[in-house]
């Protein structure tokens, strides 16, 4: 079993009503989850029985004893997103606790490598599961969204992040803005995260060096991209990432190698002969250059 990457969807109790997990379904999907099965012992089960059985759960504040079957307890989904290989999503209640949680996990070796000095996030992915839960916060109960590596300390509470506990942000988190501007009052030495206003009276905030790596990734796919359209003496603008090299008239073979070694000579981004042979599209030319 994988180590798991994590973003979990707190809630208040006080804000569960008669078709939130349907809704709270329904949202997921709407913003890019495909539901693949149920899992567990749960596989043939469709996605209105796994509804019901935890509207029922939550409605009745069930919390899973120790020495209890699995099979009574909250019944997980498996979805389709972004191209993981599994991704999976359950919930979480922690008994006398004030909220309940959802959690979306999802294998952390395909969002991150792991080198001496810490972690290196895929930016690219994580860009897309901010956006992900930046949809989310928009569901009216959702108060707080954290995320975590497998290893991670327990991610605080809101109460806790009040009190100057460093919130879940591995690699990054949505806050209520009165929450973040308590803590940042607390701690306004700490430089750790760059942050930005959201819908919903949310922010955003990101690990600084996350940030940093995703704006040095854009500034180079900018030069490459603006390179390309210079050697092929199109307008700007004509190539975007999704541009795929047979859909440009200009890009033939001669012009392709001629790209290749300008970006080695110009901007130091060497792609081996034998990937730059295979390149279809801007997509994979810009994921051997390393921005995306």
């Amino acid at each position: 079993m994988p180590a798991y990457f994590s973003m979990k969807f707190v809630c208040e109790k006080k804000s569960i009503y008669p078709k939130l997990v349907q809704d709270f379904y329904t949202a997921l999907i709407g913003n890019g989850l495909r539901f693949a099965g149920g899992y567990w012992g749960y596989d043939m089960d469709t996605p209105e029985e796994i509804i019901a059985w935890n509207q029922a759960k939550l409605e009745a504040d069930y919390v899973p004893e120790l020495a209890e079957s699995y099979l009574n307890g909250y019944k997980q989904m498996l979805f389709e997103y972004g191209g993981f290989s599994e991704v999976r999503g359950f919930w979480l209640n922690r008994g006398e606790d004030a909220y309940f949680e959802f959690h979306v996990i999802l294998p952390e070796d395909e969002l991150i490598c792991w080198h001496k000095g810490g972690p290196e996030y895929d930016t690219e992915k994580v860009d897309r599961l901010v956006l992900l839960c930046e949809k989310m916060w928009q569901f009216p109960c959702v108060c707080l969204i954290q995320t975590e590596l497998e290893l991670s300390d327990p991610s605080p509470s809101l109460e806790e992040i009040c009190d100057g506990a460093g919130p879940g942000a591995e690699p990054f988190a949505i806050l209520p803005e009165a929450v973040w501007n308590a803590w940042n009052e607390r701690n306004a030495s700490e430089e750790k995260y760059v942050c930005r206003r959201t819908d919903r009276g949310g922010v955003i905030i990101k690990l600084r060096g996350v940030e940093k790596a995703m704006e040095e990734n854009k500034e180079l796919q900018d030069k490459i991209i603006a390179l390309i359209e210079e050697i092929l003496a199109v307008p700007a603008g004509t190539i975007t990432e999704d541009t795929r090299i047979e859909d440009v008239e200009e890009w033939d073979s001669l012009m392709h190698v001629t790209i290749i070694g300008e970006l080695e000579e110009q901007l130091g981004v060497k792609i081996p002969l034998e990937d730059a042979i295979e390149l279809t599209g801007m997509r994979e030319l810009l994921q051997k250059a390393g921005c995306l």
